[in-house]
């Protein structure tokens, strides 16, 4: 990132004077065309909408899905077989708009916009200082943006308040409808009796197979009915197993049929000198049959910071994954513990990247997966 930073600054032609910054300070653009974009000059890309981009701007493209997993009702589901542009990201200089239509300086690296490539308007800062804590909107695979938070400050970036992309990653797989049947022992599946497997990086899962515990790439898989609990999402490291079914009264406990957790993506190129980076997995969702909202974790986001120095204040820039929620009820037990249903996944932990040449004062950076929900009976993966 050094390089393509340097590089890249000297064509800024109008740089933020000392501005306090807080919120939300990136703009978010779904790129919509070509569907393979190759790495040259002056590459035109289309884009949904161009509102507030202006030539001579720092942006940064990133490919946020787009690897393919293996489908095969066996224990390889979610297997990535092939990364393609997946993690792909560089910062780029802007050429030129005409309409939705943009023209980017170059590209030093490919990408196919089927795998929800995004285009981010980064605010270029001279010694600015956080006022109030700054985020990310939620990754929408609706709408393909969000999740990431992009700052290049030219000289001191002064933190008074928080950097955070807590939760802001893939989404965590929702609870299965009520069922009070086993389920059977399948990786994939359609049937809503069995919960939904975190969102990944992955772009070839359908409504025919988003369901039961096999993985999703780094997300976890879902729980297999009665009341078992969903799996960790993941990120550089894998994900938690999801918890066991409830064995009391439905006799369906088995090793053998907890949710898988997110493959952890230290094997797929997810590393700062390959220029590829993944938000967090979502956690899995878990199987009920009383009707428990126990919904699994999101991801967590992207921080990407670029600055000469930052002075710290003891602040904090935190990427984690988000726990999954739970359901409480005072009739479990002595104490308050989750209604009897299975727990969601905890999303898998995110990403911070800093290209600072000098930090003053304590800089607290967490990145962390969530905690999966822990209920009476299907406590599950973190």
């Amino acid at each position: 990132m050094r390089k393509h930073l340097n590089l890249l600054l000297i064509f800024i032609s109008s740089i933020i004077q000392a501005q306090s910054i807080s919120g939300i300070v990136n703009t978010y653009h779904k790129v919509t065309g070509p569907e393979i974009i190759n790495s040259g000059n002056n590459i035109q890309i289309s884009v949904d909408d161009a509102s507030g981009l202006l030539p001579g701007q720092m942006l940064l493209l990133m490919q946020m899905k787009g690897a393919e997993i293996a489908t095969g009702n066996n224990a390889d589901f979610g297997s990535i077989s092939d990364i393609g542009s997946a993690g792909n990201y560089e910062l780029c200089l802007l050429n030129s708009v005409n309409g939705n239509q943009v023209v980017l300086h170059s590209l030093q690296k490919s990408y196919n916009s089927s795998g929800a490539v995004q285009l981010i308007g980064i605010p270029t800062l001279n010694n600015a200082e956080v006022s109030g804590n700054i985020t990310a909107p939620d990754w929408s695979d609706e709408n393909g943006t969000g999740g990431v938070v992009a700052l290049l400050d030219c000289g001191t970036l002064t933190l008074n308040a928080g950097i955070n992309a807590n939760g802001k990653g893939f989404r965590g797989g929702g609870p299965a409808d009520n069922s009070s049947s086993c389920g059977s022992n399948v990786f994939s599946s359609s049937n809503t009796a069995f919960g939904m497997k975190g969102e990944g990086i992955s772009s070839n899962l359908s409504s025919n197979n988003n369901r039961s515990k096999g993985r999703n790439a780094n997300g976890g898989g879902g729980g297999i009915p009665n009341q078992s609990g969903g799996a960790g999402g993941s990120g550089f490291h894998a994900g938690g197993i999801g918890g066991r079914s409830n064995s009391v009264t439905f006799l369906c406990a088995s090793d053998a049929k907890r949710a898988i957790g997110g493959i952890g993506l230290n094997n797929s190129g997810f590393s700062i000198a390959n220029n590829r980076i993944f938000m967090g997995g979502g956690g899995g969702g878990a199987t009920r049959n009383n009707s428990a909202q126990n919904a699994a974790g999101n991801g967590g986001g992207i921080i990407l910071i670029g600055a000469q120095s930052i002075i710290a204040n003891n602040q904090i820039i935190a990427a984690n994954g988000a726990p999954a929620n739970i359901q409480f009820s005072q009739t479990c037990g002595t104490g308050v513990r989750g209604v009897e249903d299975g727990g969601g996944g905890g999303g898998g932990a995110g990403v911070i990247l800093l290209d600072v040449q000098e930090i003053t004062g304590t800089l607290n950076l967490q990145v962390n997966g969530g905690n999966g929900a822990s209920t009476r009976y299907g406590s599950a993966g973190a």
